[in-house]
Order: structure tokens, then C-alpha cells, then sequence
């Protein structure tokens, strides 16, 4: 019980400190809580909001009925479907449901991002995408029109599964060679660890690659589906409650400005360093290839290099684009909802003890839906993917300031690029989790101080939407620091005690 909520005592924690506005204090004049109007759907919805739009209020007992919208129209609804055609079309209609928004004029913010997403993380979204289809990674495409991602058709999935089966029977034996080229350079002796360094690398990119590829083969469907829930549940929100975006910034940016587009150029690296350098031990090359041999001779290890790491990158991408995507609809959605939080993007029926508690229930089950999809293996994956690729390439790096820089450059720049991205990554992923946990907290805080006892019992229950980390942990600001403090103590550790 205590870990749904009902008991665990909460940590409160100001939407100040969260996020640097300010939120109005209690106000016991605007403290309205019905119990019989919780998901009561249209109902006498419609009466109570124009009686409160008038001026007026409804009054029973000593329980005030707070500004309330009725629910959406359905599609049948002549008149909603003629306001939504005219406002898809550019032109305005006389008739707006009440307690609706405007529908969004052509070329504004809200028109622009109709599923809340700022247009740079729908276009990451679409080049994991195509690079995932370039790779045989994702057997997916995304729909402009409808805005969904969707599934190949049933015959390329099919020849889909059959390349990804043969690719990853081929990884799993070039891992067995990777092992057996390491251990056999820990027993050479040339005064450095810098190459033992340089080939775990090699190693840590196929355990990577199984590992990711392996989730994704597990959970593809899900990670489908949770993308189109969350596409569809903002795009419902974004027409029900918003006025306007502008001037709404992303969270997350490490990894939508950094990572994603870093992980790409870390792809065609992956393969300059095969074709710089394929002499060295960690690839099969090394055995036949020769300076005097022509360089078609390496067309098969370069397709080889460009699948296993562009599997790696798109994986790796997808699952950092929907723990940021995430983390940035709830902060919104949450923030908005926040008791006396007016930011002026949202109507103020949004900020009602009823749609206040309905919209946290639903970011309850999407967050489900995420930890469903991530918490078992991908996160503690991605975790250590970051860790594991920060320390080794941090090594190299720092062991290269030197001629050997020069001397290896372009294919050296992989272990910088890999520090970059990992780091970002790494640092993305937990900062957007631990502030949606703690935005969560302001908000059940905020609204459980009220007098009345039904709306106190209700967000009592409630549990902090959180991400888990398997079944070990789930993330907050200390995961973060403890995170790079102890990434950093490893690789101090490493320099100093391999020379």
C-alpha cells in the first residue's frame, strides 16, 4: 500500500523550486470540490459552466461548483464537426463549444504543434525513423499526415525479421571474436592499456548492440503504441485546453540538440574508423588486409560496421526521444494544472479540482504505459550503455592528448563524440525524470490543501509518477548527482591506475 500511495508520506516540494515561477498560495474562495461530479461526463456540465461564465455561481450547501466544461462532443455533433473543418481550412466559425478554446488560426504556435511537441522533436522523431529503416532497426515509418507512427506492411515486416535474425546470429558470433581479441590484448605487454582501452570499446559496441536490439525486439510493439498514446493524448489535451504556445520551450535539450544528432555523426565514424584502420586487431580484416590490398576488399566489413552501429544508434535514439518526449507532456500538462499556476497557454477550467484530478489519473496510466515499456530492461540499459561508453572513451580521450591524436585522426574522433553523446544522454534522460517527479510532487501537494476531505483522500492515493529503473530504483535529483559523480570516479580511477 504504501507504494501506491495511500500511506507514503510525501516529500513537499514548492512549484517554485521546481521551476522557477510562481504559483498564487491557498485561496479558500476558489476551494470547490464536488465528489458526484468526478467523471460524471456531459451530464448538466454545460448549465453549471454558463451560470459561471455569466458571473454567477451554483451553490449547494456549503459546496461551490467550480468552473466546469462539459465534455467533448461527439463526432455526430453536426455543428463541432462545421467549427472543426472551418478551422481546419483557415476560416473562422461563429459557433466554439463552451468552454472550449478557439480553435487555432493558420501559422500560429498551437497550429503548429498540435500534439504539443515543438517541430525539432517531431523531426528527431522522423529521423530515427528513416535511420532505423536504413538499418533494419525499426520496422517503422512516420505518417505526416495522421501523425502516428506506423508499422511496415505485413510482407516487408516479414523480410524485416528475416535480416534482423541474420544480423544478430552474425553479431552474436563477431562478439565471441571481440572477447577472444581482448583478452588476447591484456596479456600483451606494451607499457599502455590505451589499446586494451580501445578494444573494449570494439566489445562494448556489440553488447550494445545485442542488448538494444534484443529490447527492441521484445517491446517493439509497445514502443509503437505508447508513441501513438502519447501523439494522441496531447493531441486531444492541445485542442481541449490550450490557447496558445508561444514562446514554449523544450526540456531535454541535451539530447535533442546534442545526442541525437552527435549519435548520427558517431554512425559514420563508427565506420571511418574501420576504413582508417582496419589492421587492427578487434576486426577480422586484421587476418587478410593489407595496405597493398584494394579498398573494395573492405565494401562487406564497412555494411557490416554501418548496420551493427546504425542498429545501436537508432535504438539508443528512440529510447532517449520518448524519455525526453514524455517527461516534457507531463511537466507541461502538470504545471498547467498546478494549483493558482496560470501561465496564460491554457483555459482556466484546466485549473479545477475535477479536470485536475482526471487529467492526473490519465498521466498516471501513460506513465504506466512507459515504465511498461522501459523499466524491465531499457532503461537499465540505456544506464549502463552511458556509464560503460563514458568511462572507456574518456580514457582513450584523455590518454590521447598527444601525437597519437594526430597520428589516428579522423577515426579518433570517435572516442570524443562517444563522451559527448553518452554524457548528454545520460544526463537528458535522468534530468527530465527527476524533475517530472518532482513537478508531480508540487502538484499533488498543491491541490491536497483543501478543506474538503473527499479531494485530500483522492490525491492521498495518489502515487508520484516516477520512471523506475528495473525494480531496483526510480529517478530523482540524487540519481543524477550520484550518477556523473560516480562516472567521474571511475574515470579518474582508470587513468590513474592504468598508465
Amino acid at each position: 500500500m504504501q507504494a501506491a500511495g495511500s500511506l507514503k508520506k510525501k516529500r513537499r516540494r514548492n512549484l517554485a523550486k521546481v521551476t522557477g515561477l510562481g504559483a498564487l498560495g491557498y485561496q479558500e474562495s476558489n476551494d470547490a470540490f464536488d465528489i458526484q461530479q468526478l467523471y460524471s461526463g456531459g451530464g448538466g456540465g454545460g448549465a453549471i459552466w454558463e451560470d459561471q461564465a455569466d458571473g454567477s455561481s451554483t451553490r449547494s450547501g456549503s459546496i461551490t461548483r467550480p468552473t466546469r466544461a462539459p465534455y467533448p462532443p461527439t463526432g455526430n455533433d453536426p455543428e463541432w464537426g462545421a467549427t472543426r473543418q472551418s478551422s481546419a481550412t483557415g476560416s473562422t466559425s461563429s459557433y466554439i463549444p463552451s468552454g472550449y478554446p478557439p480553435p487555432a488560426e493558420p501559422g500560429s504556435s498551437k497550429a503548429e504543434r498540435p500534439c504539443l511537441l515543438s517541430k525539432n522533436a517531431v523531426s528527431r522523431l522522423k529521423q530515427v525513423c528513416i535511420v532505423g529503416a536504413l538499418v533494419w532497426a525499426l520496422p517503422w515509418r512516420y505518417d505526416a499526415k495522421t501523425r502516428r507512427v506506423e508499422r511496415w506492411s505485413p510482407g516487408l515486416h516479414r523480410v524485416w525479421s528475416a535480416i534482423w535474425w541474420a544480423f544478430a546470429v552474425q553479431n552474436t558470433v563477431l562478439l565471441g571474436y571481440q572477447f577472444y581479441s581482448f583478452f588476447a590484448r591484456v596479456q600483451l605487454d606494451n607499457g599502455s592499456y590505451r589499446p586494451v582501452f580501445m578494444n573494449s570499446f570494439c566489445v562494448f559496441w556489440y553488447l550494445y548492440s545485442i542488448s538494444l536490439n534484443t529490447t527492441m525486439h521484445m517491446y517493439r510493439d509497445k514502443f509503437r503504441i505508447y508513441i501513438n498514446t502519447l501523439l494522441a493524448f496531447n493531441e486531444k489535451n492541445v485542442e481541449r485546453y490550450v490557447l496558445t504556445l508561444d514562446e514554449l520551450g523544450d526540456h531535454g535539450q541535451a539530447i535533442l540538440k546534442c545526442a541525437v544528432p552527435a549519435n548520427f555523426i558517431q554512425l559514420c565514424l563508427s565506420c571511418t574508423l574501420y576504413l582508417f584502420m582496419p589492421y587492427q586487431p578487434w576486426y577480422l580484416t586484421s587476418y587478410i588486409y593489407s595496405p597493398d590490398n584494394p579498398k573494395w576488399w573492405l565494401i562487406p566489413g564497412a555494411l557490416q560496421e554501418w548496420v551493427m552501429a546504425g542498429q545501436t544508434v537508432a535504438v539508443f535514439c528512440l529510447l532517449a526521444w520518448i524519455t525526453v518526449s514524455h517527461g516534457n507532456c507531463v511537466e507541461f500538462w502538470l504545471m498547467e494544472a498546478h494549483q493558482g499556476n496560470d501561465t496564460g497557454y491554457t483555459i482556466d477550467s484546466l485549473r479545477e479540482s475535477h479536470t485536475a484530478i482526471e487529467l492526473y489519473r490519465s498521466l498516471q496510466v501513460l506513465t504506466g504505459l512507459l515504465n511498461e515499456c522501459i523499466s524491465p530492461l531499457a532503461f537499465p540499459i540505456m544506464k549502463m550503455i552511458n556509464w560503460t561508453a563514458v568511462v572507456s572513451c574518456g580514457y582513450v580521450l584523455i590518454r590521447s592528448m598527444n601525437q597519437k591524436f594526430i597520428d589516428e585522426f579522423p577515426a579518433i574522433m570517435t572516442y570524443p563524440f562517444g563522451v559527448i553523446v553518452c554524457g548528454s544522454c545520460g544526463y537528458g534522460m535522468l534530468q527530465i525524470s527527476a524533475e517530472m517527479f518532482d513537478i508531480a510532487t508540487s502538484f499533488l501537494n498543491s491541490w491536497s490543501q483543501t478543506r474538503h476531505k473527499n479531494l485530500r483522500r483522492i490525491m492521498t492515493s495518489c502515487s508520484i509518477l516516477r520512471i523506475y529503473v528495473g525494480r531496483f530504483y526510480f529517478v530523482t535529483i540524487s540519481t543524477t548527482i550520484t550518477y556523473f559523480q560516480k562516472t567521474f570516479d571511475y574515470i579518474i580511477d582508470c587513468i590513474v591506475t592504468f598508465p
